[in-house]
């Protein structure tokens, strides 16, 4: 997992070595000391193990190779590039699966052999360094002292700082005493600048992160441009002659280096041409030209150094289900509900968080064309408190109609976002296009389920006729790549399922939230309907982020649940037996003396903050009524008898209070 943080941690890097290229060609007749404080950025970014979040970060993704891969079935690279992942996802998907096309454990074995590759390779930079500066030491172990830190030893070849407590600078004894006032002025910049310990902490970046290339490029041209500073700092206020004179002990001390060292700060060491070449045609930057860089880095420093706000998927489901629960209505059973949302900005203070967004909420419905019933476009702020490893809302808030809309608006929000808090065309376009399109897929892959070609034999099924009308998108699914059932349980001997196609890819905790839950007898039979051999039928283990059964996902629950699916046998089950979440029971509801099956299931926020009374026919299961609850709480809904054998619903809130519905079925109406 620390080979992994370092991993991403040196691919978001990567992202401000490369503006940092563009900047310095873009400034390059801005001052070299600003080139200098542009890598410092990176070896911040480098150093830092987080990052505040901004709206203003131009960061793709900060978790390109997910810590998953060491547990998950399968490979997902997350670049935040649409079309990268799109083709490197697909291009992994199918040669990268666990129990399918490479053996299981695969992930975790290559992680480990990473992780082992990376520390050698640490390992081997760290004693190269060692090595060069112990050399470097013995080399100058016979010197003499000249005044101050200055030395003279016979057995070096060009000027340099050595030390970093306690930084000596060392001359050559041939060196000629007309480039002396030169080089002791360069190496005294230097140890002005601090660059004998800005160099050092470079290198021991390097030594980490010494698997990408684009940071031994970083380091090079740091090396370059903390020398080319401290030309600009000693020759900023000379005359030609001296520049010249300078330029000439520049080359008279060049030296040959072919490796890249740690130290020491060599006078003549790195890039003697372009030095030369700085120093003749130096000139002082100009005010709009320095205004304008500074400018340009402190933007690249908001942009690069900050993270972009994702929340997590848990709070993601969250804040979809707060939304929806929000905008609902009774009307809502009737139409299809999608929602996109756009992080503004966000702040943090303990365990509250606030999210400041534009919410799109829109119902649509659909009759060979998508048509849109009602909608919702409006800048919200939601703040949440995490208690207990989940999440509890603290305060809904949309402005004011009419004449207050602005008010509350400039009240509410940060006064940096009052523009896009007001803007609503901004993110309007992309966020109705998202919502057509989760509309479109839904309506679309119903219809192809519903005029989807069935065996005769199921067709001539009751019960399965009954599934498809109820779960219709679990029928008609592509098996190209066979299925996928993912499990997971809302109570000690309840089972709950979804059903996808396969993709070979593992489906993210928001996809599976947004999947109507299925009993999983209901699901034996509904993956039966497909006539396909087991081997094409992936079962998946998943903890669902909401439920209050707390159960460990391993390998031999996964195998448990694996061995359950497999073992029922697909019947058409009776009322005794038939698998809910919350809870069930038998009553005549209506008095026409014939008793009913009464369940109660997840709702529109998979339970969360609704729940679903369903009441069928006792006998042969057909359904008589169906009505969605919204309580103002989060709790848990059972059955309760009175006194005189009727049926009611007990609600205990979360909060410890209690509350009473009545049953009642009206055979006029469906939302009774």
């Amino acid at each position: 997992m620390l080979f992994l943080k370092v991993l991403n941690m040196s691919i978001t890097a990567s992202w401000l070595v490369l503006a940092v290229f563009l900047l310095r060609f873009v400034f390059r007749k801005s001052t070299k000391a600003l080139h200098v404080v542009m890598w410092a950025l990176v070896g911040l970014r480098l150093v830092c193990p987080f990052s505040i979040e901004s709206a203003f970060s131009l960061i793709p993704s900060v978790e390109t190779i997910p810590q998953e891969i060491i547990t998950d079935h399968s490979f997902e690279v997350q670049t935040g590039i649409g079309f990268v992942d799109e083709q490197a996802n697909e291009f992994l998907g199918d040669r990268y699966y666990e129990g399918v096309t490479v053996p299981e454990g695969t992930g975790m074995q290559l992680t480990v052999f990473l992780t082992i590759l990376w520390i050698i390779g640490m390992a081997a930079m760290l004693a190269y360094g060692i090595f060069s500066y112990l050399r470097l030491r013995r080399s100058v172990a016979e010197s003499i002292p000249m005044q101050g830190n200055i030395r003279l030893c016979d057995r070096i070849g060009s000027p340099f700082i050595l030390g970093i407590l306690r930084p000596q600078i060392y001359l050559p004894s041939a060196l000629r005493p007309e480039d002396q006032e030169y080089v002791i002025a360069h190496e005294n910049a230097h140890l002005k600048r601090y660059d004998h310990l800005w160099k050092p902490l470079g290198f021991a970046l390097l030594t980490v992160y010494w698997f990408n290339p684009v940071m031994w490029l970083a380091y090079h041209f740091l090396c370059r441009d903390i020398e080319l500073a401290c030309d600009e700092k000693v020759i900023r206020d000379m005359r030609i002659s001296e520049k010249k004179a300078y330029s000439s002990a520049l080359v008279n001390c060049s030296v040959s280096r072919n490796a890249i060292l740690s130290c020491p700060l060599a006078f003549g060491e790195v890039g003697v041409k372009a030095r030369v070449k700085n120093v003749l045609h130096y000139k002082k930057p100009t005010f709009w030209v320095l205004c304008a860089s500074i400018a340009a880095v402190v933007f690249t420093a908001v942009c690069l150094l900050t993270n972009p706000i994702i929340p997590d998927d848990r709070l993601k489901v969250f804040i979809d289900c707060e939304i929806a629960f929000h905008h609902q209505s009774k009307h809502s059973t009737e139409n299809y509900a999608s929602l996109d949302w756009k992080v503004l900005s966000n702040k943090k203070i303990g365990n509250k968080t606030t999210l400041y967004l534009w919410v799109l909420y829109q119902e649509y419905s659909y009759d060979e064309e998508l048509h849109l019933e009602s909608g919702a476009h409006i800048p919200t702020v939601i703040t949440v408190e995490k208690r207990d490893g989940s999440y509890h809302l603290v305060e809904y808030w949309e402005p004011r109609d009419g004449s207050l809309y602005v008010d509350d608006i400039r009240s509410k929000f940060p006064f940096y976002l009052w523009k896009d808090a007001m803007d609503s065309t901004k993110y309007y376009r992309t966020q109705n296009e998202n919502c057509e399109q989760m509309a479109l897929e839904y309506f679309t892959s119903e219809s192809a389920s519903d005029g989807a070609d069935a065996p005769d034999d199921v067709q001539k099924n009751d019960y399965l006729e009954q599934l498809r009308r109820e779960y219709p998108q679990c029928f008609g699914l592509s098996t190209a790549k066979g299925l996928e059932v993912y499990i997971w349980q809302m109570a000690p001997e309840s089972y709950e399922c979804a059903l996808l196609p396969g993709r070979n890819l593992k489906y993210t905790d928001t996809e599976l939230m947004r999947q109507t839950p299925v009993p999983i007898a209901q699901m034996r039979a509904i993956v039966d309907s497909y006539g396909l051999p087991e081997s094409e039928v992936t079962v998946h283990a998943w903890q669902n982020p909401y439920s209050s059964y707390y159960y460990e996902v391993n390998e031999e629950y996964r195998e448990k649940l694996r061995e359950m699916f497999r073992s029922i046998q697909p019947v058409t089950p009776s009322y005794e037996n038939y698998p809910l979440i919350y809870d069930s029971a038998v009553a005549d509801i209506d008095d026409d003396g014939k008793d009913e099956l009464c369940t109660l299931r997840v709702g529109l926020t998979s339970g969360l903050f609704t729940f679903r009374l369903v009441i069928q026919d006792a006998q042969d299961n057909t359904e008589k009524g169906n009505c969605t609850y919204y309580p103002l709480k989060v709790g848990t809904p059972s059955f309760a008898e009175r006194s005189d054998g009727s049926l009611y619903i007990r609600f205990a809130g979360d909060d410890g209070s209690v509350e009473f519905y009545e049953i009642a079925l009206d055979v006029n109406k469906t939302d009774e």
